[in-house]
């Protein structure tokens, strides 16, 4: 590696917390470190404009931020390209958590209807193309990885009167709990109500309706307990 790539490789390891291996092409981690440079910019501008309280952190081209002032950052955050999100009711990210390209998070998604907000613990890692609605409110701790085009919302629409439209009946809202060191693999939804116990795996595609306790393997839709790890 040259000296410029192992400069660039000593800055990824302070701000992520991650080494490089030598193996790879400096020009490769080179490239990284100008795309995380503008990410850098994009974020300090917004810290200015806004006068957020939020630490230091990386920005995505074409992003959209609708309330900033309710976004609360640990350190060295990290945002994709095209993350649309809507912090109104808060939303609250630990020291390292990424946020992939083309995620939506919504703490409020109308905005006579306040939400209850998202808080996710730190190192953890939202996939690609994630969509996280909290009006119920959504809690995920640290150390999580969840695939791409994962979808957890902590709301449902009332249909109980049939002579009523059903986007005129209401809503019940119930919190989502997904505990630390989990894995959600691609394409699970989690419904509002739903606890997702400690170090519990939820296999790919799976629609989770019920909690999982700790250390366990679901799969299906429903999802059900298959194994424990």
């Amino acid at each position: 590696m040259t000296i410029a790539g192992k400069l660039m490789s000593g800055m990824y390891k302070r701000v992520r917390g991650y080494e490089i291996p030598p193996t790879v092409d400096s020009s490769d981690v080179i490239e990284l470190g100008f795309v995380r440079l503008l990410d850098l910019m994009r974020g300090s501008l917004s810290r200015i404009l806004h006068d957020s309280p939020s630490n230091l952190h990386f920005r995505g081209r074409s992003g959209a931020v609708l309330g900033e002032r309710h976004l609360r950052l640990g350190r060295n955050v990290v945002f994709g390209r095209n993350v649309s999100m809507s912090c109104q009711g808060g939303v609250e990210l630990g020291d390292r958590v990424t946020v992939g390209d083309f995620s939506n998070i919504m703490a409020t998604t109308v905005i006579r209807e306040p939400g209850l907000g998202l808080t996710v613990g730190e190192y953890t890692s939202i996939g690609r193309g994630n969509v996280l609605w909290a009006q119920g409110g959504i809690s995920i701790g640290r150390d999580c990885l969840l695939g791409p085009n994962v979808t957890i919302i902590s709301e449902n629409h009332n249909i109980t009167d049939t002579r009523v439209p059903i986007r005129l009946q209401g809503n019940t809202r119930s919190s989502i709990v997904i505990e630390d060191d989990c894995w959600i693999g691609a394409n699970v939804t989690i419904l509002a109500g739903v606890s997702i116990g400690r170090g519990s795996v939820v296999g790919a595609g799976s629609v989770v309706t019920r909690s999982v306790e700790a250390n366990s393997i679901a799969l299906g839709s429903p999802a059900r307990v298959v194994s424990s790890r």
